[in-house]
């Protein structure tokens, strides 16, 4: 579960164009954890001030907290539909009618309304709801990528014992 956010943190430090210097950035490439990244970056001797800062910045940007991911678009979400008892869910009202369409084949007749009726009200698959609780969070979104709040925590832990050592 490391590969997203080590990858994230390379795909940044990555020098363009590629060509100026393929030894720096095979070198980041091979790197394995975050920690590695972090102290190859801050005493190798061709990174530059603007990579340590860069690299600090990314690891210090205030993530956008989401309570679920919407499992069609994978996007973060705090509103939207629970389906089942948390199985699956959708964040718009358009993907969620695109789900019941493939749920309910035999309802071609139907609104979108009376088919988004017909789920909630009448055969309980899903309902709508809001998350606003702080322990409801469960993902964060950092530069447009989402990842689990677990994960990012577990990432902290490591910066701050190489940082703090």
């Amino acid at each position: 579960m490391t590969y997203l956010p080590i990858g994230y943190v390379q795909s940044k430090m990555i020098r363009l164009p590629i060509n100026l210097n393929k030894d720096w950035n095979n070198t980041i490439n091979s790197l394995e954890t975050i920690n590695e990244t972090i102290q190859f970056i801050e005493t190798d001797d061709r990174s530059t001030k603007d990579e340590v800062y860069r690299l600090r910045s990314i690891l210090n940007t205030k993530p956008t907290l989401y309570a679920r991911q919407c499992s069609v678009t994978e996007d973060g979400m705090n509103e939207g539909w629970c389906w089942g008892d948390g199985l699956f869910y959708t964040k718009s009202y358009e993907t969620t009618i695109i789900e019941l369409r493939k749920d309910y084949p035999d309802k071609k007749d139907l609104t979108d309304d009376e088919l988004l009726t017909l789920a909630v009200e009448v055969d309980e698959r899903l309902y709508y709801t809001e998350w606003e609780c702080e322990e409801d969070m469960q993902y964060a979104e950092i530069g447009g990528t989402l990842y689990d709040v677990d994960l990012l925590i577990s990432m902290k832990e490591g910066i701050d014992k190489t940082f703090n050592s």
